[in-house]
């Protein structure tokens, strides 16, 4: 195999779970001598998206990051009164596209393991252990996590028979 194209792990798709996982996999003493390729065709330059999470409030990672905003209760209006719940262990965030890709791209620079690569992905061959992109052709030893969308999935779901939904909230804020 060919050490400039073989990589121990891919992240193909550089969306909030591909990049959070690049920056823990960075963390990690137990993979400290694992070569990761993540992939995604943008550049991440823009504040194109804003994501929101339930996560434990203490996780220990979570004050890292460079939250937006931060939800420790819901109300829920109704007829007569308003609902308060507590989420208590759990908080409810939001983190701004552009925000992270920067503090990402920043933590990510400090690692000598983490390569990222801007191209398109046509495929992804587990079987082959190969990722194939517009760049060439990549090699993994272990493992490549496939988290970009891949718009061919929406084909069909017109004929979805019983119950579906589907949450996105593109451009939406709350807070």
């Amino acid at each position: 195999m060919d050490t400039a194209t073989t990589f121990d792990y891919i992240i193909a798709g550089g969306g909030l779970a591909g990049l959070t996982l690049a920056w823990q996999i960075s963390k990690s003493p137990l993979l400290r001598d694992k070569r990761v390729l993540l992939i995604d065709r943008d550049a991440k330059n823009t504040n194109d998206r804003t994501w929101s999470f339930w996560l434990r409030s203490d996780t220990p990672w979570l004050k890292e990051l460079p939250l937006h905003h931060s939800w420790s209760r819901a109300e829920i209006p109704l007829r007569q009164q308003t609902l308060e719940i507590e989420l208590d262990p759990y908080r409810y965030y939001t983190i701004e596209g552009l925000r992270f890709y920067t503090f990402i791209a920043e933590e990510l620079a400090k690692s000598k393991q983490i390569t990222r690569l801007q191209a398109d992905i046509l495929t992804v061959l587990p079987h082959a252990q190969r990722v194939v992109t517009n760049k060439g052709d990549f090699q993994f030893k272990h493992y490549c996590f496939k988290g970009y969308f891949e718009a061919q999935a929406l084909q069909g779901l017109a004929q979805q028979q019983g119950p579906f939904m589907w949450q996105h909230f593109l451009g939406w804020k709350f807070g």
